[in-house]
């Protein structure tokens, strides 16, 4: 990851965990360590706190085990089970993901690098990739989103900076003169920034949609 220094990582890992903490079902308190982002157990029922519970049947009995990694200066011991953990959850992500065609932001994620070898960047990866699920396609985004506006400035900024939505990074152009499915008319805007505005505009309906039931229900 250019131009990022492992202290910037750390302190991105630290106000994810943060803002993750505020999630109801969230595994993670506020002030744990980022090591909480290796151990196979904990992420596992960190991404099912941001999903449909009922998508995660299949899979409890799996992480029903809490499995470290040993490791020591010289040598690394990993019990076969967490392997197996650590497939499932390139799978879950996988089948989660596909939901979503349209999204090139999505970084690449070695699960193993990140859980066997504490990968810094791999850090960085699974932070970026919990904070899309957290604020766009979870069902819980609209509150993900407004959990944000109750963290530390600090953490914000950090926030912002890893934010993959919010800006470009790919080379691949929507041409000028494109004519989308829906007639709308666009000039020498990027696909990502196309999509980051599509993806802005849905969350701002799902806020307003999310107020206006919390209003009728006080009404009524």
């Amino acid at each position: 990851m250019q131009n990022t220094t492992d202290e910037n990582i750390r302190s991105y890992a630290n106000a994810m965990i943060h803002w993750l903490s505020e999630f109801s079902d969230s595994p993670i308190q506020a002030d744990a360590e980022i090591d909480v982002f290796t151990n196979p157990e904990i992420l596992y029922y960190l991404i099912k706190s941001l999903l449909k519970k009922e998508d995660f049947l299949d899979y409890d009995d799996i992480f029903s085990t809490n499995l470290v990694v040993e490791k020591n200066e010289t040598t690394i011991s990993v019990n076969r089970n967490i392997e197996y953990q650590i497939n499932q959850l390139d799978v879950i992500l996988n089948l989660h993901f596909k939901r979503f065609p349209y999204l090139s932001q999505i970084p690449k994620l070695n699960l193993y690098k990140l859980v066997l070898f504490d990968d810094i960047n791999e850090l960085a990866s699974m932070c970026q990739i919990l904070y899309i699920i957290g604020t766009y396609t979870s069902h819980l985004a609209s509150r993900g989103q407004s959990f944000i506006e109750f963290l530390s400035e600090e953490d914000q900024v950090v926030m912002k900076a890893f934010n993959l939505l919010s800006g470009d990074i790919s080379d691949k152009k929507v041409s000028s003169s494109t004519i989308t499915s829906n007639g709308v008319e666009k000039y020498g805007v990027s696909l990502d920034e196309y999509n980051a505005i599509k993806w802005e505009s849905n969350l701002f309906e799902k806020v307003i949609q999310a107020i206006a039931i919390e209003k009728n229900k006080t009404e009524a």
